[in-house]
């Protein structure tokens, strides 16, 4: 389980992509349940890892996803 990011120039390079991992918690049988804030914790990292290597006033959108039905609701 892993948070990946990348940041790509308008015609659709990658100029460089990270990941960060984070803990998978199993929940009887055939459950499993993740904690918002690792998930969070992961995109401050990986984009703190991007932004040291690229000018963050460069950057025109940021798009975080994840994938399952996940609903995280975030103020700022």
């Amino acid at each position: 389980n892993a948070l990946k990011a990348g940041l790509f120039d308008l015609n659709g390079q990658s100029r460089i992509t990270v990941r960060r991992s984070y803990a998978l918690q199993r929940i009887g049988h055939d459950g499993a349940e993740q904690d918002p804030d690792e998930w969070w914790q992961a995109a401050c990292s990986a984009l703190g890892e991007i932004f040291s290597a690229f000018d963050a006033h460069s950057v025109a959108a940021i798009c975080i996803i994840g994938q399952g039905p996940s609903l995280v609701v975030a103020t700022e």
